[in-house]
């Protein structure tokens, strides 16, 4: 059977991914598929055909999500469109021990540093003038809520960005009934809260749970999906509370995971996040990624030049250009990142995404 025949739209699927099979099915049938898949080789001693097949699978995948999304976004890497989002490293620390990031409590060697108001309304003044109405948030390798005058930043950005959306994402560890109260006021639209849980029955932080009853669910008593409303509807947040594993393994985030080292029949192919992301740290210099989170490899400086000046400098069109050829290898950092490149929810045909989803990678 050649595994990698099942994904290109041009061929018939298998009956279990026949049309009239719901997404949700679809999820389980391929879960189920990849736990049984070495077992069933194993014991016919062709264990190394199976994996050979599974990359070819995961390399079939990645290829065809990736051209799909280079041809739909009319991805060029001379003067790209402006990023989606800019994230401010406004401090450089967590306070979260999750074992798969070598930000946490446990694994930083970084020393402590924060954004001045000074540069960070520079750069707010210089989004101004690109008319940006993108995303802004306060995340990189860090949690926002470590940060102080998180209020007044945000407040600021609100006042001077009205159509933008600012994001909070924590990990809840920081959050109080207080400081949750002074950043609804501040102008946010969205909290998410990463859960960082060590078992089923580890209950959420008591001030982060305390915020949603007595000021969250007070304030925006109406509901629908994420997105809670005041009773007048005109005052509205998106709260997201998602459980994850403290322990869990996810990519090798450039090489700096602590729990995960690349897989090298990984290491490949297309990335879009130099294309969507504007990452900023504590003093002004821009990375390529998320992934570099130590910003070894800058793109720039934003001290000492503007943020279009970066975003179209030749250090970023070089990273573009090697990335939409494939070369990751050739890249610092992106040589030993085994992410799969596009995000699950960048990807707009639902067969790719659910065998994404479910066989490779969530994230």
């Amino acid at each position: 059977m050649i595994l990698h025949n099942y994904v290109w739209e041009s061929r018939p699927l298998p009956r279990f991914l026949h049309k009239s099979a719901s997404l949700v099915k679809i999820g389980r049938r391929l879960r189920v598929f990849k736990s049984r898949l070495p077992v069933v080789r194993l014991g016919k001693g062709q264990f190394g055909h199976t994996m050979k097949c599974f990359s070819s699978l995961y390399a079939t995948i990645q290829d065809a999500a990736q051209d799909r999304i280079i041809r739909e976004r009319n991805i060029s890497w001379e003067k790209p469109a402006v990023f989606e989002a800019v994230f401010f490293e406004v401090v450089n620390k967590c306070n979260s021990s999750c074992s798969f990031c070598s930000a946490s409590v446990q694994n930083d060697l970084r020393e402590r540093k924060e954004m001045t108001f000074d540069l960070y309304n520079k750069l707010i003044e210089e989004l101004v003038q690109m008319h940006f109405t993108g995303r802004v948030a306060y995340h990189v390798a860090n949690d926002p809520l470590v940060f102080a005058d998180l209020e007044h930043f945000v407040a600021h950005a609100r006042a001077k960005l009205p159509q933008c959306w600012i994001q909070i994402m924590t990990n809840g560890i920081a959050l109080t009934p207080k400081r949750g109260a002074a950043l609804l006021e501040s102008g946010m639209d969205e909290l998410y809260i990463n859960f960082y849980r060590t078992s089923r029955t580890q209950k959420l932080y008591p001030n982060a749970a305390k915020f949603i009853t007595d000021v969250l669910e007070k304030r925006f008593p109406n509901k629908k999906g994420a997105v809670y409303t005041s009773n007048d509807g005109k005052s509205r947040l998106k709260f997201t509370l998602v459980p994850r594993w403290a322990k869990e393994t996810l990519w090798s985030r450039g090489g700096s995971s602590p729990n995960k080292p690349a897989d090298d029949a990984r290491v490949r192919g297309f990335c879009l996040y130099p294309w969507t992301q504007l990452n900023i740290s504590t003093d002004g210099l821009v990375s390529k990624c998320c992934a570099d989170i130590c910003f070894t490899d800058a793109m720039g400086d934003l001290t000492e030049k503007s943020i279009v000046e970066v975003w179209h400098g030749e250090q970023f069109t070089d990273v573009r250009k090697k990335l939409m050829l494939g070369a990751r290898r050739a890249l610092q950092g992106c040589c030993e990142c085994d992410y799969f490149g596009i995000p699950s929810s960048a990807i707009t045909n639902p067969i790719l995404k659910i065998i994404k989803y479910n066989l490779f990678a969530k994230y």
